[in-house]
């Protein structure tokens, strides 16, 4: 096909100019093979907490009990007091707010393990940085506050991001499984 064969020409020419394996070749002379892994153990303890935070609360919040029923309680607060039915359908309007939602909690919370994780790999390579030495450092220098750097730039990122994956994940699971 065109996009892989092009794709695959482009890999080949970065290849042979050899900016590929002189920047590996870089990483690795100037932080040795663990340089290759730097901020890995950040980016887990980023990553896991992210998904358990985000998964539990998308679930919740597009249940019945979650953003359904929040949304016709309050579209029915007003109207029709005699009728106790309700229903919670959940639609796409609930994936896409339960993803962005479940999206904005899950970045705030995972903010600081994110300040070290790109503290750790914005380093310059010379020598390994334990995650240890950027918390102390990011404690002296800025305090607390420091671990919230970035922290609305991530949260409007990762947002509309999950709004979308969520909301076309429903709808593509939905469409394939009629």
């Amino acid at each position: 096909t065109t996009s892989s064969s092009s794709s695959s020409s482009w890999l080949s020419s970065l290849r042979s100019s050899g900016k590929m394996s002189g920047e590996l070749g870089g990483m690795v002379t100037k932080g040795g093979w663990r340089g290759l892994f730097r901020g890995l153990g950040p980016t887990l303890l980023r990553d896991a907490p992210f998904s358990a935070i985000y998964w539990a609360s998308y679930e919740f919040l597009k249940a019945e009990h979650g953003l359904p029923r929040l949304l016709n309680n309050h579209v029915n607060s007003g109207h029709n007091k005699n009728n106790n039915t309700t229903t919670t359908s959940s639609g796409l309007g609930t994936y896409v707010a339960a993803g962005s939602v479940s999206g904005m909690v899950a970045a705030a919370v995972t903010t600081p393990a994110d300040v070290v994780k790109t503290r750790m790999q914005a380093g310059d390579g010379s020598r390994a940085v334990l995650m240890r030495e950027v918390v102390k450092d990011v404690m002296n220098t800025e305090g607390p506050a420091g671990f919230t750097r970035g922290i609305a730039a991530r949260v409007a990122k990762v947002t509309p991001a999950c709004a979308i994956m969520m909301g076309s994940y429903e709808l593509i699971k939905q469409v394939w499984t009629v």
